[in-house]
């Protein structure tokens, strides 16, 4: 059964085609999709953490090269190689 959590800080738009992935007990990073309606939206490329203990969003800011702004893509989270 679900039910609504009430979450805040920088909140980001709904989307859709992004990723959520889960990168520890207590956050998962947000990445990318699109936003605005079918046939009329834009693909993004920003990134946003939800700590899952607070229900706090935040905008995260990439150093170095970012990814392109995409949509319909995968992702996932890996310990080590």
């Amino acid at each position: 059964m679900f039910s609504k959590v009430e979450v805040f800080g920088e909140v980001p738009l709904a989307r859709f085609g992004h990723t959520i992935t889960q990168v520890s007990k207590s956050k998962v990073i947000l990445f990318g999709g699109a936003t605005g309606d079918t046939g009329k939206y834009i693909i993004t490329g920003d990134t946003y953490g939800l700590d899952l203990i607070n229900n706090k969003w935040s905008k995260l800011e990439v150093s170095g090269i970012a990814p392109s702004p995409r949509a319909a893509h995968a992702s996932c989270s890996v310990d080590s190689l």
